[in-house]
């Protein structure tokens, strides 16, 4: 290709503001859509793997390392040679066509190299480094390529930018705000319109279609404007005069200073995002309005900055120290405004009626994330053009400049989306997390003195020092109990009160007794100090998932109804510890091992609250506790198990609706031996009856066999589901049932259980059963996860009768379902009327009973 005579020598013909407006606006726009497709691009492929990998903590650091990591690699190998072309908008359509190519083969491309990993992960799956190797080289291998391409368009269209108008260093700033603004409509695109309506496979395609087009345009444009250097328009690039022209070392402390705030940044986000989250719930839309609002941010604060240094360039270095520092307090600021988040959701949550207008509740998210990272995140987004203006000098130069620190600034962002989560938040809990973020803002601000003609340089640093002091020292301590309270699912107990009102209120309520910043939730254990029983709860993120007086049923009874009913159960999994107690209760079985998963640490800690409830669970050497994702187990682990027991929490939380799909369901049943049993744990409360059917539905697409079991009437329901017939044989339960530490476990008045009768009352549906309830309808998959969007808009309903009404329009009970219950018609009478008895105890009314009474009269 040709390369570009040095600068001040190129032909030089003046655009009209008429000609050159047009071009730069759809450049702009250009830009400003690639930001909107790349970060539907990385939701989609980001979801896409941690499906495959597992969605622990370190699985997801894995996908965005290698994203980002692409991002940084192609910016820099872009900034080699950009600056020696004369047609970077053609080459920058030639990569856009490139990307959509790619995304176009993506579910191709998926389906030949994911299964590496399965038949990799097998081999190493019981080594957490063999495994996460594997997981880093797949990744890398689907991932690298379109990042790469990403990477390289910053550099590409800053580099046309000065060569069509001139003014690189702004150029830059301008073009990265736009980009991130793009980021911000792509995620809200994504988050709310497309994944939801038509899931992931066609939300990629579709976006590759248009990423096609623009693509094209790109290219046509730049063929038509970049025919020869004698047709670029070139201006004047006069360096600001109390700078000088840059030296390298001078670039150096800038790029070190970009690291540090962009580390800063994404130690923020990540912060942020688990801060919002114990407030505003784990719904899959308050992620989006999370990232979303940390993107606007970014690219109003970007695009702000960039205009303004187009009239004082000379300021830019000293500007970026004023924002670096700027950050730091906001940071800390916003962190003392946490406190107060909860009370303002009451407020808002009565003042607009949110329980009646779930319409409303997104925007109250938005408010209440724009009250606290708005502002820093506006601050932080004139960062980059700031620093732009300052390396910016020559414009030969300027794409290997805006390369180098746009690689330099996604560097600092890996590091620091690593150290927030693994290292930062597990040690130092959320608030000193933001505490290190503060610091490395003002670093950052120290870093930006070195090397240039500001003078006073030791002054400013001393300034910094004073600020990253004062921040750290005046911040207010983390109110624990007020920031786990979970304002977004108990909002309808609490009338609207200020935040000194719900402090005294939370302390009359409960103790708390265990609280931990989890490498991926906030786990808290607390005691009920109005009721007499001194209930114990353990929550994730404020979301109570068992206690030790209410749940007591259902976590029983989600291990003793699958072992109870197998032929001959050996091996178990169970997905979720919870309490514990499931744990427990299926280890006094005589199994030969209970393995349990959970993606939590800081929950298997919690659970030792439980102890007197668990059957000391951590202490019992057939129970095998694993630290790992739930699918990923299962995935590693094909016919291992006789049953299978998940116990999740609710499927609207994002995340947790992974373990609600065909897909892992399928991953259960591969997981089980033939005849073997999964056993699924459903919550039937703020949960539409449509969105219970789908549930049971995708369960029963998987194990046509299944029997539906009530646990906690209004409350709760288990799925017991197998892929051949199998009856419950009554005989051999009760006989187990004799053993003294299961007998005693059931009978726990807590559970209630003191026969087989009372047992086989809970069970409510037969194969037959439910299949008429659930019907056609669309299955919950990881596609098109319709529970994850549709679940969250009921948190506030009250759908408990709806719910069990739905349930027994179809329940007939266990009666059709027993063989040989006697040959005598008189014993059978006899067992009919009790099975009869023991339903009208448990469920008054219902029509399990009068089904028993009329099979107990046939003769």
């Amino acid at each position: 290709m040709p390369t570009q005579p040095p600068f001040h020598s190129a032909p030089h013909r003046n655009a009209s503001p008429r000609n050159s407006l047009p071009l730069t606006s759809l450049v702009f726009a250009l830009f400003f859509l690639s930001g909107a497709f790349a970060l539907v691009y990385e939701v989609s492929w980001v979801r896409a793997l941690t499906l495959e990998f597992g969605s622990t903590t370190l699985a997801v650091s894995t996908v965005l390392t290698v994203f980002m990591g692409g991002l940084a690699l192609g910016s820099w190998l872009a900034g080699r040679w950009v600056d020696r072309y004369v047609n970077p908008l053609t080459q920058y359509g030639v990569i856009e066509l490139s990307l959509a190519a790619y995304a176009l083969l993506t579910p191709l491309l998926f389906r030949h190299v994911l299964p590496l990993f399965g038949v990799l992960g097998a081999e190493v799956g019981d080594s957490i480094w063999a495994l996460s190797l594997v997981r880093f080289l797949v990744t890398a291998v689907l991932l690298l390529p379109p990042t790469v391409l990403m990477g390289a368009t910053l550099p590409l269209v800053s580099r046309f930018y000065v060569l069509w108008k001139g003014d690189g260093g702004r150029g830059a700033g301008l073009l990265y705000g736009v980009n991130t603004a793009g980021a911000y409509v792509g995620t809200l695109v994504a988050g709310v319109i497309l994944l939801p309506r038509i899931g992931l496979h066609w939300t990629i395609v579709s976006i590759a279609g248009c990423n096609l087009i623009l693509g094209m345009v790109a290219f046509l444009v730049g063929k038509m404007v970049e025919k020869s250097p004698a047709d670029i328009s070139i201006s004047s690039f006069p360096a600001p005069p109390s700078e000088g022209q840059s030296s390298a070392g001078s670039a150096r402390t800038v790029f070190t200073a970009v690291a540090l705030t962009g580390f800063a940044a994404m130690v923020c986000e990540v912060a942020w995002t688990r801060v919002l989250i114990l407030v505003l719930g784990a719904s899959v839309y308050a992620f989006t309005v999370v990232l979303s609002t940390f993107l606007a941010g970014l690219g109003l604060g970007a695009a702000g900055v960039a205009a303004f240094l187009r009239s004082a360039p000379s300021k830019a270095r000293i500007v970026f120290y004023g924002l670096a520092l700027s950050a730091a307090v906001m940071v800390s600021l916003s962190s003392a405004a946490f406190q107060h988040l909860p009370s303002l959701f009451l407020k808002l949550y009565w003042t607009w009626d949110l329980k009646q207008h779930f319409d409303k509740v997104f925007l109250v998210q938005f408010l209440l994330c724009a009250a606290v990272i708005f502002v820093p995140a506006l601050i932080m987004g004139g960062l980059f053009p700031a620093a732009a203006r300052v390396v910016v000098r020559d414009p030969n130069q300027t794409g290997k400049m805006v390369g180098g620190l746009y690689a330099w600034n996604t560097v600092g962002s890996i590091v620091g989306s690593f150290a927030a989560g693994f290292v930062l938040i597990p040690f130092l809990g959320i608030r000193g997390t933001l505490m290190a973020a503060v610091a490395a803002q003002c670093l950052g601000a120290v870093a930006s003195t070195v090397g240039g003609n500001t003078r006073h340089s030791s002054k400013l640093a001393g300034v910094a020092v004073g600020v990253l002091l004062l921040t750290v020292l005046l911040s207010p301590p983390w109110h624990q109990q007020l920031m786990t309270s979970a304002m977004a699912y108990y909002a309808n107990g609490y009338g609207a009160m200020g935040t000194k009102e719900l402090k005294a209120k939370l302390a009359r309520q409960e103790k708390l007794l265990y609280y931990r910043d989890g490498l991926s939730a906030t786990v808290t254990v607390t005691r009920d100090l109005r009721s007499t029983n001194r209930d114990l709860y353990i929550a994730t993120n404020g979301k109570v998932d068992g206690s030790s007086h209410y749940d007591m049923p259902n976590q029983r009874l989600l291990a003793h109804m699958p072992l109870l009913f197998h032929p001959d159960p050996r091996d178990v999994s169970i997905i979720g510890m919870g309490t514990g107690v499931t744990a427990g209760s299926a280890s006094l079985h005589p199994v030969q091992r209970v393995t349990v998963v959970e993606i939590e640490s800081a929950m298997v800690e919690g659970a030792q609250f439980f102890r007197k409830h668990n059957h000391a669970v951590h202490d019992n050497p057939k129970v095998d506790i694993r630290i790992t994702d739930g699918r990923l187990f299962l995935r590693l682990h094909p016919g291992a198990f006789d049953v299978v027991i998940s116990e999740p929490s609710n499927p609207w939380l994002a995340g947790v609706s992974d373990l609600f799909t065909v897909e892992f369901f399928t991953l259960g049943a591969k997981a089980l031996r033939d005849g073997g049993i999964f056993a699924q744990w459903v919550q039937i409360y703020e949960m539409a009856p449509e969105n219970v059917k789908t549930i049971v539905r995708t369960f029963a697409h998987v194990f046509p066999h299944v029997y539906l079991v009530s646990t906690i009437p209004n409350t709760d329901i288990v799925l017991l589901g197998s892929q051949r017939p199998f009856f419950l044989d009554l005989g051999r339960a009760h006989r187990r049932m004799t053993a003294r530490e299961i007998r005693d476990d059931l009978a726990d008045q807590r559970v209630g259980i003191k026969n087989i009768y009372d047992l086989a009352a809970r069970i409510r549906m037969g194969p037959g059963e439910v299949r008429r309830f659930v019907g056609p309808g669309p299955l919950h998959t990881d596609d098109l996860p319709v529970i994850a969007y549709n679940a969250p808009k009921d948190i506030y309903r009250n759908t408990r009768k709806k719910n069990m009404h739905f349930l027994a329009r179809h329940a007939r009970g266990i009666g059709p379902y027993i063989q040989g219950a006697s040959a005598s018609p008189e014993k059978r009478r006899h067992f009919f009327q009790r099975l009869a008895s023991s339903y009208r105890a448990f469920l008054p009314g219902g029509m399990e009973a009068e089904v028993c009474d009329l099979l107990g009269s046939v003769q």
